[in-house]
Parts: structure tokens; C-alpha cells; sequence
């Protein structure tokens, strides 16, 4: 019998089944995605690695400033996104680590609560029986039902996708938590929200 089953490898799934290995209990977890969630794999991980590489540009810029001399500076944004992916499989790899190291046994599938004391998965399909279950909170973006009058006009994204494009987005609307921003609104009327701080420097990079 599993003691305690996790559903969902997020920062909040990941860390609670490590904390109940540490203590003693048998423990599996089930993500259908990839170890790590929306922060590791898509969101906050990725966003502030481009905005390191963002950052660094703009200071580049800055460089007569101090004293120096950096011309031609350009931005690779290719680059610059092959840099966020190594950067979010070498996390990834650490957390998949920690559970081979802690001895969690993970499911790459989806799994639902079959009844008090069982757990169904999909991948294997099978029924797992366990003391008790933890659900994490969940990242779950919202989409916007497509427009028939601007079949041709700005693109909506979400994190997982947003983060996976090769190329720069001449401007950006950032629509998050009740907050809205748009990247091209002067710097004093910006919010100093995290998301919107992200798109902004962005935006600095487009050549």
C-alpha cells in the first residue's frame, strides 16, 4: 500500500512528495506532463530566463555610460530561447533526481480519485491503493474563444506556448491575475507587476 499519493509534479506536488519520503512514508506521484509544472517547464522559469538575457542587453546598451565601448549589439532571439530550454531541462532533470533519490515512485500519466482508499491512473491503467492523497493547487490558463471578425488579428497564447516561440512579438498584452498591460505604454505608466515587468523588457530586445 502507498501511503501518501500525489497528484501533480509541480512545485507544490514535487516538494510534498519529497517531504513525506523524508519522513518515513512510501510515496508515489502522477504528472501527465512534465516534472515540474507550469513554473519549471513553462512559466516562471522560462519568463526569467528571458528576462536575464533581456536585462544583459539592455545594460550592453548602457555601456558608454561606464566608461565602454560595445557596438553592434544585437540580439539572437533564437538564441536566446535555444539558452531558456537548457536552462528549464537541467531543473527538470534535478527534480526527476530527487525522486529517483527519495524513492517516489512516479506515474507519467493522469490520475483521478477512484474512491477513498484508491487512485486510478491511466499510464499503466490501473487502480492504486493509498492512505491518503495530496492535491496540489493547479496553474490553469484560461482561452479566449476565437473572434469571426478578426480571424487575421493578434494571436492569443497562453505560458506553454508564449514561452516555446522562435520569434520576437513586435508587442505584447499581458492579461493575468485582473492585471493589463500593454509592453508599449510608457515606463512610468507600467505596472510593476512581475508579468508585465517581463514583457516589457522583452520587448526592448526586438531588432
Amino acid at each position: 500500500m502507498i501511503d501518501v499519493f500525489v497528484i501533480g509534479g509541480g512545485p507544490g506536488g514535487y516538494v510534498a512528495a519529497i517531504k513525506a519520503a523524508q519522513l518515513g512514508l512510501s510515496v508515489a506521484l502522477a504528472e501527465e506532463a512534465d516534472m515540474g509544472g507550469v513554473c519549471t517547464n513553462w512559466g516562471c522559469i522560462p519568463t526569467k530566463t528571458m528576462l536575464a538575457s533581456s536585462k544583459l542587453f539592455t545594460r550592453m546598451q548602457e555601456a558608454r555610460k561606464f566608461g565602454l565601448t560595445a557596438d553592434n549589439v544585437g540580439v539572437d532571439f533564437g538564441a536566446v530561447m535555444t539558452r531558456k530550454d537548457q536552462v528549464v531541462v537541467r531543473l527538470r532533470k534535478g527534480i526527476e533526481f530527487l525522486m529517483k533519490k527519495n524513492n517516489i515512485q512516479v506515474y507519467r500519466s493522469r490520475a483521478t480519485l477512484k474512491d477513498p482508499t484508491h487512485v486510478a491512473s491511466t499510464r499503466p491503467a490501473r487502480s492504486l491503493k493509498r492512505r491518503t492523497s495530496s492535491l496540489p493547487p493547479a496553474a490553469l490558463p484560461s482561452s479566449f474563444p476565437p473572434s469571426p471578425t478578426r480571424a487575421s488579428g493578434p494571436v492569443t497564447t497562453s505560458s506553454a506556448t508564449g514561452s516555446s516561440r522562435r520569434n520576437l512579438l513586435s508587442s505584447v498584452a499581458v492579461l493575468s491575475a485582473s492585471r493589463w498591460r500593454h509592453s508599449s505604454a510608457p515606463s512610468e505608466q507600467r505596472s510593476p507587476s512581475s508579468s508585465s515587468c517581463r514583457i516589457s523588457c522583452l520587448s526592448r530586445m526586438r531588432t
